[in-house]
């Protein structure tokens, strides 16, 4: 986790994406995956952010929830409010309370 973001750090986002992406268990999981989808984001590469967050969702489904709010984030600020509004109906079936 820490060599994908010291590779950002140093200008280098897609090694940092990459090394990030090799992340597939324990606690940096999560983080590693919003990182990535953060940094294509910062690169105005919001579908590609968004697809990669929705494939982890596929591939870790006990973790979906734990990506959703960013989903939602990310559409609302490309201005597709209705598909954010989707992504937190999403969450609700996660978590009704």
């Amino acid at each position: 986790y820490y060599l994908g973001q010291i590779a950002r750090d140093q200008g280098d986002a897609e090694r940092g994406r990459q090394t990030l992406a090799r992340i597939s268990n324990g606690p940096y999981l999560v983080p590693a995956r919003l990182a990535i989808a953060e940094s294509l984001a910062r690169e105005q590469r919001t579908d590609e952010a968004l697809e990669s967050l929705r494939r982890f969702a596929t591939d870790f489904p006990a973790r979906a929830f734990d990506v959703l709010d960013v989903e939602a984030q990310l559409l609302a600020g490309a201005d597709r409010l209705d598909e954010a509004l989707a992504v937190y109906d999403r969450a609700l079936v996660y978590k009704p309370e």
